[in-house]
């Protein structure tokens, strides 16, 4: 029914279930592997994507197949067909990731074995220049004296010049104590992550991050999130 390689690589000879073991030393684990037929595959579905983005962002579609006789979806992103009924609107990677290219509205698929399952667009551009706080994270703890890693990630549009200038600044309870390197950004819309190491004085009992966007003599700020610093 099954071969196995001994690197691993496993060959489906016919339909049903085999137990694939693998032994190192003493060690030994195995687990059921479920053969199916084209016949067998009842739907494929694209998700968590979709619905109205901005030109020049990204996202990662999901893809899910439905096969009789196992339980719950099986996971086809990478192995699946991927196309775009308007390459100038969506464009589309052969593992799932979209890029909006252009103004319009496309469907994005995913075919596998024959069946194939879609998920719609809007593509818009930006109207005005634009920052928003996405997320963020810490790496280490907020006590006076520690070396931490802070980074955020941010939503931005340039419309008014051909450039910008992204910054993100960390402040304690008396003023700055840290930058990160600036990123020049093109116009349009994008997300970008910053991050900088941050020495945390003895003095301070709260930091929060600042994602700054510079284009032309304006600046826009986002706040990003805040922490207290424990004793």
């Amino acid at each position: 029914m099954i071969s196995v390689s001994p690197t691993g690589q496993v060959t489906a000879h016919g339909v049903g279930t085999s137990q694939l073991t693998a032994t190192y030393q003493t060690l030994t684990a195995s687990a059921p592997l479920n053969v199916s037929q084209d016949s067998d595959l009842q739907a494929v579905t694209v998700l968590s994507c979709g619905g109205s983005m901005l030109v020049g962002l990204q996202q990662d579609c999901a893809a899910t197949a439905r096969v009789a006789g196992v339980s719950g979806e099986v996971n086809i992103a990478t192995r699946a067909d991927w196309s775009s009924t308007d390459a100038s609107v969506i464009a589309v990677s052969n593992n799932g990731r979209v890029t909006a290219v252009g103004a319009g509205q496309a469907i994005v698929a995913a075919t596998y074995h024959g069946k194939t399952g879609t998920m719609p667009f809007t593509i818009t551009r930006a109207t005005e220049d634009a920052l928003s706080f996405s997320g963020g994270y810490t790496v280490g703890q907020l006590k006076p004296g520690n070396t931490v890693q802070i980074a955020i990630e941010v939503l931005y549009s340039v419309v008014s010049v051909s450039t910008g200038t992204l910054v993100m600044r960390v402040i304690d309870q008396a003023g700055e104590i840290a930058t990160s390197p600036s990123v020049a950004v093109r116009a349009g819309s994008g997300i970008l992550s910053l991050n900088v190491t941050v020495a945390i004085p003895s003095t301070s009992t709260r930091l929060c991050s600042i994602a700054s966007l510079t284009i032309g003599a304006n600046t826009l700020t986002a706040p990003g999130f805040c922490g207290d610093v424990s004793p």
